[in-house]
């Protein structure tokens, strides 16, 4: 367990260190973006009283994709990464594998 501990603490080290991630750069764009478009797009209503609907929805559909886009990346990373769940310990000589039992007595 105290392994388990160690390496844990090593990769919040490890990631404390690395610089800011392109997609994290991204997100904070992105929402400053849709944020920008919105107060803009309440302005230009205010003065003009008339914004066309297909702009509003391109634009928001762009921007939902994208971020949805960069879920599916990220949950896929974390996926990889995280072979074993964050409350178990790694395995070890000591401790079997589910399934490699059955195997080995057939």
């Amino acid at each position: 367990m105290n392994n388990y501990v160690g390496r844990t603490v090593m990769r919040e080290q490890e990631e404390d260190n690395k610089p800011i991630k392109f997609s994290k750069v991204i997100v904070v764009f992105s929402i400053l973006t849709v944020l920008g478009f919105t107060i803009a797009t309440f302005y230009m209503y205010w003065h003009t009283r008339y914004i066309p609907d297909s702009l509003i929805y391109s634009f928001y559909a762009f921007f939902g994709t994208e971020m949805l886009a960069l879920a599916g990346i990220r949950k896929k990373e974390t996926e990889q990464r995280n072979v074993f769940p964050p409350f178990m310990p790694f395995p070890d000589q000591s401790m079997p594998y589910y399934g490699v039992e059955e195997e080995e007595n057939k």
